[in-house]
């Protein structure tokens, strides 16, 4: 009797209220949603107004704050985002999804934030004008137009390859560390002539993904963090692919977006570099998507194409193939499906086939090979 008197007298536990700023926080979620959606329409606006002016505030601040530190903030603040998470669903379930709906109004706020912050920070540059556009030429090519082309790159890497290397049939070895790729890179932006792109950088910020051992066996090669404008790269791949590779995740630093726009980018440095090595390995990456759109088209015509291509410009194919086949795993093709979508839902419908979509730019522009 006395005990049931106490559990009676007992005040009850009283549960926190919703903060005003979760709240706030779920009602601009669908607003931002909208906002996104409306001015995807208007991608004018979008240069001239984030792309090419609030988006180089943004990274120039954040690059002044931590380009100088020698490791990745943003993937230090992406492991605490991965604990909050994990911390945040282990006390839900440790409570028995006692007070559910208040942790589903805290999701969504979450889910709010991060999706505003990536907008701002840089994702409504997939909005902007496209590159076609803003070099004012075709986006679409025809198969005999693409032949021509290819044969043009043919060519071209053939003769850089036998200046680096005296037999045709010896693939060419690359000896870069991280600061002579990185000085590279940046030397070379800054030597490309094209006043219809604004590739302004800011502060140099390009370094070493953590996560290098996870990317590999998940068959990527690098990536820009969203939140802190970091351009990571995976240092565990083939030295043969850091230059297009490290360039293109730079040229997502400057705000081009799609993956076909960066992959463009990463070719217009690199075909155009003093260094050998890096043109050649830049005319390799170029050549390979084309022969590969080819095959698509015309797969006979491919075959004879390819006997024209010198056997060690092959050799470092097929090492970098050998490469990513030791590390293939039944969960890389996951991870392919799943960043598919994210490039379907900003702005990419192709997924990652967008990546390949750069030889129409490649074809168009006139590179006087």
């Amino acid at each position: 009797m006395n005990n049931q008197i106490s559990k009676l007298l007992k005040p009850k536990k009283q549960r926190k209220k919703i903060s005003k700023s979760t709240k706030i926080w779920v009602y601009a979620f669908p607003i931002f949603l909208v906002f996104v959606q409306v001015l995807s329409k208007f991608p004018v606006a979008v240069e001239a107004f984030y792309s090419q002016t609030l988006f180089v505030g943004i990274r120039n601040i954040l690059h002044f704050l931590l380009s100088w530190i020698p490791f990745s903030v943003g993937d230090v603040f992406y492991i605490s985002l991965v604990l909050y998470v994990v911390f945040f669903l282990s006390k839900l379930i440790r409570n028995k999804f006692s007070n559910w709906k208040k942790s589903l109004v805290c999701s969504i706020a979450f889910v709010s934030k991060i999706y505003i912050l990536f907008h701002l920070l840089w994702g409504l540059n997939y909005y902007r004008v496209p590159m076609h556009e803003q070099l004012q030429i075709e986006d679409d090519y025809s198969t005999f137009e693409l032949i021509d082309f290819t044969e043009k790159v043919i060519v071209k890497t053939n003769q850089l390859h036998l200046n680096l290397k005296e037999n045709d049939s010896l693939p060419v070895n690359f000896k870069y560390n991280d600061q002579e790729i990185s000085d590279l890179i940046f030397d070379g932006i800054e030597d490309v002539n094209e006043p219809k792109l604004n590739l302004d950088y800011g502060r140099r910020n390009l370094k070493k993904s953590l996560f290098s051992v996870p990317l590999t066996y998940g068959g990527f090669g690098g990536y820009l963090n969203l939140f802190s404008l970091e351009a990571q790269y995976n240092n565990n791949i083939p030295l043969f692919k850091w230059p297009t590779t490290l360039t293109h995740e730079v040229a997502h630093q400057m705000g081009f977006a799609k993956e076909n726009e960066a992959n463009f980018i990463a070719c217009l440095v690199g075909m155009n570099h003093k260094d050998e090595t890096f043109r050649y390995a830049t005319h390799g990456f170029v050549l390979k998507q084309c022969l590969n759109e080819i095959f698509r088209r015309e797969p006979a015509y491919f075959e004879e194409l390819k006997q024209c291509v010198n056997y060690g410009v092959i050799e470092n194919y097929r090492e970098l193939q050998e490469f990513w086949k030791d590390y293939h795993n039944p969960i890389e093709p996951i991870l392919k499906v799943v960043y598919g979508s994210y490039l379907n839902v900003n702005n990419q419908p192709e997924g990652m086939a967008s990546y390949s979509y750069v030889v129409a730019l490649l074809v168009n522009y006139d590179f006087k090979l």
